[in-house]
């Protein structure tokens, strides 16, 4: 129809085995209740201009009984909208594709019934649904590839892929109760995003608001410059970044080879500053990849499982770069930034702290089955926001040991309790959050406080190397030398 106008004041039926209803140029078509793309057989509307107005006692139902096939196709100019639903495949199997034009409706559900099969697929133009978009099943499908789709909220149990040059824009909550969410352009969630079922993997783009996992979290994209971001994480569910390579057996004749599949996978995920306290299940950081808590708080609930503290400290190590923050695995954007800061001062200089629920007690809050990591400060073994005399008693006591952590004084990630751990805390004694005292070589109490610390051990009865007779020596050497290079530097 080039031209004209048709009002329908009830429901239209647009079907035929081979037939299509085309809209386009000035056209409009105007109806006061329902619209069917394939009622019972076969219905195809191809609309490239002009407008289809579906007023607010209406819905357009695309795929409307058990059986029927429905294809809108929505390009150029056109402009449809729909005052109430907008249904792909009611009963039957719908499809709309848009690839250009304007698309607004009050609600959209993709798929209805158990057994009804829908899909949308934009490339281009506009949506938006005022208020909720359904995927209500395994049969549903979302994708955009180009294009924006601005909606109320999202309710998934299908299949939702947002590719790179396609938009997702979630005014509300997004929920997923089974199915599967994949992003490589963008998504963007004004309120939580909320996982309960199958799996939900970000490639790149940005989930702003919170998000609670009870599923599977998945993040394979993100580079430190421009990272995957998200806030706040908590809930049962458990979280991988990046990938490995994959390999697989390709036979020849007899015989097979092993050849790789994929090439692994580097991701970046940061856990935007502010957001609190995250929490998951597990916690996989493939070969490569980061997770920048900035200044939160992570919690490792492990429940029943093993306990993954060794897993931990390794992605610790591996990030920690002597001291510089700056490697792949578990870090701190704000703690790398806050040691370089202090470079050339005589600042405290912090670092990242954990505590293990099944070694450590209550240390630093931990509860039982659990390991809280967080930004400290270099040294504060036992998580009280100050380096002091109690932090150096506790590495006299643990002084030798070869299985440290956090909390026994192994502030290097290397496992040992040596004279690296007490220089540590020999250059950040007696800082309380920034804060210093700390002069131009060790503070003259420094050695007095080891003695004291050491005489309690043996007091204690408690069986440890005892240093060197030169070890307060050579820590003053190393101590003054290093506040030296820092005055040098500024």
């Amino acid at each position: 129809m080039e031209t004209g106008i048709i009002r329908l004041l009830h429901g239209e039926v647009i079907e035929q085995v081979i037939f299509e209803q085309p809209l386009s140029s000035a056209g409009a078509l105007t109806l006061g209740h329902n619209e069917y793309v394939g009622y019972s057989g076969e219905g195809i509307f191809n609309q490239t201009g002009g407008a289809n107005t579906i007023g607010k006692l209406g819905s357009l139902l695309v795929g409307n009984n058990s059986g029927s096939t429905g294809t809108y196709a929505l390009s150029g100019t056109g402009s449809l909208s729909v005052g109430a639903f907008e249904v792909i495949g009611l009963n039957g199997s719908g499809m709309f594709t848009q690839s250009g034009g304007t698309n607004s409706a009050a609600v959209m559900n993709i798929g209805s019934a158990t057994n009804s099969v829908g899909t949308y697929a934009i490339s281009g133009g506009t949506l938006t649904v005022g208020g909720a978009m359904t995927l209500t099943g395994t049969n549903c499908a979302f994708s955009a590839t180009g294009g924006i789709a601005t909606v109320g909220s999202v309710s998934n149990a299908g299949a939702v892929s947002i590719n790179s040059g396609g938009a997702l824009i979630v005014n509300g909550n997004y929920t997923q109760t089974a199915g599967s969410t994949a992003v490589d352009g963008l998504l963007s969630v004004a309120g939580q995003t909320i996982i309960s079922g199958g799996t939900f993997q970000l490639d790149a783009g940005l989930v702003g608001g919170n998000i609670v996992n009870n599923a599977a979290l998945s993040i394979q994209g993100g580079t430190s410059s421009a990272p995957v971001i998200t806030g706040q994480i908590r809930g049962s569910g458990t979280l991988t970044i990046g990938a490995p390579a994959l390999a697989i057996s390709q036979h020849i004749g007899v015989g097979s080879v092993i050849g790789a599949s994929s090439p692994a996978v580097a991701a970046y995920l940061q856990l935007a500053a502010g957001s609190g306290t995250s929490s998951v299940s597990a916690l996989t950081i493939n070969a490569g990849s980061t997770l920048d808590i900035t200044n939160n708080t992570l919690a490792i609930n492990f429940g029943s499982g093993s306990d993954p503290v060794e897993s931990i400290r390794t992605y610790l190590q591996s990030a920690y770069a002597a001291g510089s923050w700056t490697g792949a695995g578990l870090t701190s954007s704000t703690v790398e930034s806050q040691v370089a800061s202090v470079k050339g001062t005589t600042n405290g200089a912090y670092s990242i702290g954990y505590s293990d629920g099944t070694t450590d007690g209550t240390t630093g809050g931990v509860q039982p089955n659990q390991i809280l990591i967080a930004p400290e400060l270099v040294a504060d073994a036992n998580l009280d926001g100050k380096v002091d005399f109690n932090d150096l008693l506790i590495l006299a006591q643990n002084n030798g040991s070869i299985t440290g952590d956090w909390v026994h004084a192994d502030f290097n990630f290397d496992s040992k309790v040596d004279f690296n751990d007490l220089l540590l805390l020999a250059q950040n004694i007696n800082q309380t959050n920034g804060t210093t005292v700390l002069g131009g070589e060790l503070p003259a109490s420094f050695e007095a406080q080891w003695a004291l610390a050491q005489a309690e051990v043996k007091a204690a009865g408690v069986s440890n190397p005892v240093p060197e007779p030169g070890t307060m020596s050579l820590l003053a050497v190393a101590a003054s030398g290093l506040l030296a290079r820092k005055r040098r530097q500024r």
